[in-house]
């Protein structure tokens, strides 16, 4: 009896509660919520992100000193009244219970890529959101690379888009599926720079590779290739009526132009991850929607799950499934 009284207080300290209201001068508190690789990441950023105060850590593994308290539990973070906001980086087959469970409890989400394993999952989410008024923010980090920026607006001088290309091998081993853990930065950027969504996808897979064949509404033709391996490689090319851009690995991005010899143009070298995680501070403080919210996680993937309909008919094409906004 005495176990289970105990049992019982020690869940009604758990019980989620609401945040407390955030005024103009406060900084959002914020609970960080798995400290893996890239967590380690994202736990420098917070801590030296203007108007953003890191409260608390949720992390199961015995880790060396935090700047902040950890506990072993997100239900230990929700707890918290302080704490507005959560950023998620957690194995992304835990993204949508956590981020579930961080909406009910009425708090603002930031969770890495993928936003869920399905898309039904993801829909939800986006739904639950909506109905509480809270912000639900995607990590597709190189929407915020300044150099992609300055792409987007080198393409507006190019001409229409006739084609892209997009490269991304990781150059380290890894289990996890290069098509889920790497394409959404490449098919977040399909959608960016093409400024439609992708309408239909064809996979191939081949050593430790997955080679993928997409096709916007505004019919423009897409190349993905994503992997794992010894080898580093990534970039993205646009080829336009006037000319071409390519952004690669070192942050360059190059313009071609028939007559002209190729040339870098210059970007801002601010940090992609600290400039997203400024934008998802504005977004709380301000209630504006995010550039990668949850529709666009949504769409994301229902592509990567037009994939692996792909994947698993011999690399035949799938439409992406649309889901109501």
């Amino acid at each position: 009896m005495v176990a289970k009284q105990a049992r019982d207080v020690h869940a009604e300290l758990l019980k989620p509660v609401p945040p407390s209201p955030l005024s103009a001068e406060e900084p959002v508190r914020l609970g960080l919520v798995g400290v893996g690789r890239w967590g380690k990441n994202l736990l420098r950023v917070l801590s030296s992100t203007p108007g953003a105060e890191l409260t608390g850590v949720a992390e199961p593994r015995p880790l060396s000193p935090l700047p902040v308290p950890c506990a072993p539990q997100l239900d230990e973070l929700l707890a918290q009244p302080s704490i507005v906001g959560l950023v998620i980086a957690t194995p992304s087959a835990l993204h949508a219970a956590h981020a579930n469970q961080a909406l009910v409890a009425g708090r603002h989400v930031f969770v890495e890529k993928p936003l869920a394993h399905s898309a039904a999952a993801a829909h939800a989410l986006c739904e639950l959101a909506a109905a509480r008024g809270l912000c639900l923010m995607v990590g597709h980090i190189l929407r915020y690379h300044p150099a992609i920026d300055e792409l987007k607006r080198r393409i507006a001088t190019l001409g229409r888009p006739k084609r892209l290309d997009l490269v991304r091998l990781a150059g380290r081993a890894s289990s996890e599926d290069p098509w889920w853990c790497l394409a959404p930065h490449d098919l977040s950027l399909i959608e960016h720079l093409l400024e439609s969504p992708i309408a239909s996808v064809a996979c191939s897979e081949a050593n430790g590779r997955v080679v993928t064949q997409a096709l916007s509404h505004s019919g423009v033709p897409a190349r993905v290739e994503v992997g794992f391996g010894a080898v580093k490689q990534s970039h993205v090319e646009v080829e336009c009526e006037a000319g071409s851009a390519r952004f690669d690995a070192s942050g360059a991005l190059q313009i071609a132009q028939p007559g002209q010899a190729p040339r870098t143009v210059p970007s801002s070298g601010a940090e992609p991850l600290g400039i997203e995680m400024a934008h998802f501070i504005r977004c709380i403080q301000t209630g504006s929607e995010p550039l990668t919210n949850g529709l666009e996680g949504l769409r994301v993937v229902s592509a990567l799950e037009a994939g692996d309909r792909s994947r698993r008919s011999s690399g035949r094409w799938q439409d992406v499934v649309r889901w109501p906004s």
